[in-house]
Parts: structure tokens; sequence; C-alpha cells
């Protein structure tokens, strides 16, 4: 009894302790079996990564989905007859949008109300790399999914006015020269 007293106390600080038994009647992991835990999650995001480039891209959570814009910067707009004015920035993370006054991570839904503004489509009025996601999307529909990551490359250097490490975007194989002269 006074060894199960002893598993079942709170794990010392910096220690993992799976409360399921192992063969063995231990119930501490490894490090080597915590490192492999980590190395097949890894190996997942990446097949998932790998399998979104393959599908064609046809609306803006999956766009998101893609990790492609992970980290941009967005902005939602308002746009009225006389005016455009930056109601919110923020930055993407994930599938969602988080704003650079809280850091917390909110819908397109969310992120409109955050800006104090109310619309149909959400992802109309937030801009990255000067055009609205719907208008990237809408984009992105019509280009092979081949050419998907490239379009994106070339629009964040539109938008920056600089030289992308495409490595970054998963699309090494573009030359630069090519999509400077189109």
């Amino acid at each position: 009894m006074g060894d199960e007293a002893a598993t079942d106390a709170a794990p010392a600080a910096g220690e993992f302790v799976d409360r399921g038994r192992r063969r063995d009647g231990s119930n501490r992991r490894s490090l080597e079996e915590m490192v492999a835990d980590v190395v097949a999650a890894a190996a997942a995001a990446h097949e998932a990564a790998e399998a979104a480039a393959e599908h064609k891209i046809s609306n803006v959570r999956e766009l998101l989905a893609t990790g492609l814009l992970e980290g941009e910067r967005v902005a939602y707009r308002q746009k009225t007859r006389t005016n455009d004015k930056v109601m919110l920035e923020g930055r993407i993370k994930g599938v969602l949008y988080s704003c650079l006054c809280h850091d917390e991570a909110m819908s397109a839904a969310q992120f409109e109300l955050h800006a104090k503004c109310k619309s149909n489509n959400p992802n109309n009025h937030i801009f990255c790399f000067g055009k609205s996601l719907y208008t990237i999307v809408s984009h992105l529909r019509t280009k092979p999914v081949e050419e998907q990551s490239s379009v994106l490359l070339k629009l964040k250097e539109e938008s920056e006015g600089i030289k992308v490490n495409s490595t970054l975007f998963g699309c090494s194989d573009i030359k630069f020269t090519e999509i400077a002269h189109n």
C-alpha cells in the first residue's frame, strides 16, 4: 500500500507520469518513449501539411490550415464609399486570428466583433498581403494545385517588395526569375 501512495502522488516539477500501468508494472515513461511520441506527432503534422498541399484550396479555413500563412499580419478593414479604415490588426494563428492587443486566438466572426464591426462575410474584410482572404481564396480556386503555394509566395513578395525564402512555403522548386517575369 505504501508503494501505491508514492505512485499516486503528484509528479515532481518537470517530471511526466503516465497514469496507465505498463507491462513491467511501472507507470513512469522513459525519455525515449516521450521523444518517440514527439517525433510521431511531428511526422503526423508533416503528413497533414503535405496532404493539405495536395488538396485544392476552396475556402479560407482550408487556406489557413495549410500553415502557409502562419504568423502573417492581418488587418480588419472597414470600407465605405468614402473611407477605407483599419479597425483591428492581428496575426494568423493556425486556423484562427490573434489580435495584437490581446494575443487571443479567435475565429473570423470573433475577430470582426472585436474590431467592433459586423458583416455577412468577415473574411472579405480581413486583409493579408493587401488583399482580403476571401479574394485570395477566390483567386486560388482558379489555379492548379501545383501553383497555389507559388501564387501565395508571389502575393507576399509583391506586398512586401522583397524576395521570400521559398523553402518556407514548401515550394523550393520555384525559380524567382520565373515569378519576377510573370
